[in-house]
C-alpha cells in the first residue's frame, strides 16, 4: 500500500528551495531597506519592459485551451487513463477549483477594485467616472483580472503536466511540461531548475496571499470589535490558520481540503444570495447582465492594451500585467492541483468546469459586492471610499456590510469565509509542493511529515513578513514573486510550443515508439519504486 512505502525526499528540489527561502528571508530581516529596494526594482523592471509579452502569453494560453476543448480526439481523453474514475462529486470538484487559489484575491478585492475603477476608470477606456458605463466597465475590468485568463494560465499548466504524468507515466512535476522540448533532459539539471523555480515562486506568492488574508481578517476583526491591530493579533491569526491547514493537509484531500472547500463554497453562496436580496436586486441583475456584454466588448482592448505613447498612466503594466505575472508564479503548481483532482474526467470536462464555471462565479461575485458598494456610495452616503482611505483596502468588504441589513451577522460570516479562504489555498498548494519534493511525485498523497514541514514554513515566513517587515514585507515579497514569475513566463512560452505536440499526438508517439521515450518512462518508474 502507498502508506507503507518508504518515503524518499527529492533532495535536488528540497534542498535548494529550502536554502533559497532561508537566505531570502534572512536578507529581508537583517537588510530590510535593501531587500525592499531590490524587490521594487525587480518589479518595475519586469512590468515596464515585459507588459506586452505577459499579456500575449496569457492570451495564447487561452487559445491553446480552446484548441484542446475543440480537438475531436484530445478533448475526449480521460485524465488518468480510460479506466480512471472520478473521486469527487461535481459540486465538491467545483468547490475545490474555486477555493484553492482565487479565494484570497476575490475576497480581498471584491469591493475595492470595482469601486476604485468606478470612480477612476482605466485611462485606456476613456470613460468618465461615476456613470452607468463606468459601473459596467468597473465590474468587467475586475472580472477580466480574476477570471478568464487568470484561470487559463493555471489550467494550461495543469493540463500539460497532468496529462504527461497521469496518462503517460512521467513525473508529476512542473518540469514535465517541457518534455516535448527538452525530452529526457527533464531528468537532469534543466528539469531540476524548473521545479526549484516553480516551488520558490509558489512559496513567495503563497506567503504574500497569506499575509493579505491575515491583514484582511485582522482588520475586519478590529473594525467590528474595536480590538487593536497589533503584531500579537497577527501572530494569533497566523498560528491558528497554520494549525488548521496543516492538520487539514495531513488528513489528505478527501478528508480535509474537500470538506473545507464545500463549507467555504456554501458560505460564498450565502453571501451572494444575501447581497442580491438585501441590495437593489433589479439594479444588480441589470449590472450582472450589462457587465457580461461589457466584458466581451472590452476584452480585446484590455488584453492587448499596449501603451505606445505612454498616455494610459501605466494601467496595463501595473494592473493587468501585474496580476497575470503574479498568477504565473502560482500557475505550474496550482494548475497541477486542479488537474490532479480532476482524475477520471475528460480533458474537455476539466477545462470547461475549471475555466468557465469559476469565471461566471467571479463575474457574479464582483457585480454583487462592487455593485452594492457603488450603489451605497452614490445613493445612500455609504462613505466606503472614505473608510478605505482611513483603514486601508482590507476594510472594504466590512465597511459595505456594516451599512447593510444584518450587518453584524454577515460581517461574522465574511470573517469566517476569509479565514477558510486562505486555509483552503494554503492547504492545496502545500500538498502539491510536498509531492514535488518527494521522488514518488505521482503518489495520491504526499507524506504527512513533509506536509507539516511546508505548512509550518509557510506560516512561519508569513509571520516574519508581518511581524518584522510589516506590510512593506508582503509588498516586497509580492514584487519578488513577480520577478520570479518572469522566469515562469519564459518557461511557459516553451510549454506553449510543446503543448501543440501533445495535442496532435506527436509526444504520445515518441514516448510509445522510440527508445528514448521508453527510457523516460523507465526512469520515472524507477524513481517511484525507490520511494
Amino acid at each position: 500500500m502507498e502508506s507503507k512505502r518508504k518515503v524518499e525526499i527529492n533532495k535536488k528540489v528540497f534542498t535548494p528551495v529550502a536554502a533559497v527561502l532561508i537566505i531570502l528571508f534572512a536578507f529581508g530581516i537583517f537588510f530590510r531597506d535593501a531587500f525592499c529596494t531590490f524587490c521594487t526594482t525587480v518589479l518595475n523592471t519586469v512590468l515596464l519592459n515585459c507588459n506586452w509579452l505577459i499579456l500575449a502569453v496569457a492570451v495564447v494560453s487561452g487559445i491553446l485551451l480552446l484548441y484542446m476543448v475543440l480537438h475531436p480526439e484530445f478533448g475526449k481523453k480521460i485524465i488518468g487513463g480510460p479506466d480512471a474514475k472520478p473521486a469527487y462529486s461535481i459540486f465538491t470538484w467545483i468547490a475545490m477549483a474555486i477555493c484553492s487559489s482565487i479565494g484570497i484575491a476575490m475576497m480581498f478585492y471584491a469591493v475595492s477594485e470595482p469601486l476604485g475603477y468606478f470612480f477612476n476608470p482605466p485611462a485606456y477606456l476613456e470613460l468618465a467616472g461615476e456613470t452607468n458605463h463606468a459601473a459596467l466597465a468597473a465590474v468587467a475590468q475586475s472580472t477580466l483580472h480574476w477570471s478568464v485568463l487568470y484561470y487559463a494560465l493555471q489550467i494550461f499548466w495543469g493540463m500539460v503536466v497532468v496529462y504527461l504524468s497521469m496518462n503517460k507515466g512521467l513525473p508529476f512535476r512542473p518540469s514535465t511540461a517541457l518534455y516535448p522540448i527538452l525530452k529526457n533532459k527533464i531528468f537532469g539539471w534543466q528539469g531540476t531548475m524548473v521545479d526549484v523555480i516553480s516551488s520558490i515562486t509558489l512559496i513567495c506568492g503563497t506567503v504574500t496571499c497569506f499575509g493579505l488574508g491575515t491583514m484582511q481578517f485582522s482588520t475586519g476583526l478590529s473594525f467590528v470589535t474595536g480590538i487593536e491591530i497589533t503584531d500579537m493579533l497577527y501572530v494569533i491569526v497566523v498560528a491558528v490558520v497554520t494549525i488548521i491547514f496543516t492538520f487539514s493537509s495531513a488528513r489528505g484531500v478527501k478528508k480535509g481540503m474537500a470538506i473545507i472547500s464545500n463549507v467555504n463554497t456554501w458560505l460564498y453562496i450565502f453571501l451572494i444570495v444575501f447581497l442580491l436580496i438585501a441590495g437593489p436586486t433589479v439594479n444588480l441583475l441589470e449590472l450582472i447582465v450589462g457587465s457580461i456584454g461589457e466584458t466581451i466588448r472590452i476584452f480585446p482592448s484590455a488584453m492587448f492594451n499596449g501603451d505606445f505613447l505612454g498616455t494610459n498612466d501605466g494601467f496595463s503594466n501595473f494592473n493587468t500585467a501585474y496580476y497575470f505575472i503574479w498568477t504565473l508564479a502560482f500557475s505550474p503548481i496550482a494548475g497541477m492541483f486542479y488537474a490532479k483532482i480532476a482524475r477520471g474526467r475528460t480533458i474537455r470536462q476539466f477545462i470547461i468546469v475549471n475555466w468557465m464555471v469559476p469565471s461566471a462565479f467571479i463575474l457574479t461575485w464582483f457585480s454583487l459586492w462592487g455593485g452594492n458598494a457603488i450603489w451605497q456610495d452614490l445613493g445612500n452616503g455609504g462613505q466606503i471610499q472614505t473608510l478605505i482611505a482611513e483603514w486601508g483596502v482590507p476594510v472594504a468588504n466590512f465597511a459595505l456590510l456594516d451599512n447593510m441589513p444584518l450587518g453584524k451577522l454577515t460581517v461574522v460570516i465574511t470573517l469566517i469565509a476569509v479565514l477558510i479562504g486562505f486555509i483552503t489555498m494554503t492547504d492545496a498548494l502545500t500538498g502539491v509542493v510536498s509531492s514535488l519534493t518527494t521522488k514518488n511525485s505521482r503518489a495520491e498523497e504526499a507524506p504527512i511529515p513533509l506536509k507539516l514541514f511546508w505548512g509550518c514554513l509557510t506560516g512561519g515566513l508569513t509571520l516574519i513578513c508581518l511581524f518584522v517587515l510589516k506590510q512593506v514585507g508582503t509588498s516586497a515579497l509580492q514584487s519578488l514573486a513577480v520577478g520570479a514569475g518572469l522566469l515562469i513566463l519564459i518557461i511557459t512560452i516553451a510549454a506553449c510550443f510543446g503543448s501543440v505536440k501533445i495535442i496532435n499526438g506527436t509526444v504520445d508517439d515518441y514516448l510509445d515508439n522510440t527508445e528514448e521515450g521508453k527510457r523516460a518512462i523507465e526512469i520515472s518508474k524507477a524513481e517511484e519504486a525507490e520511494s
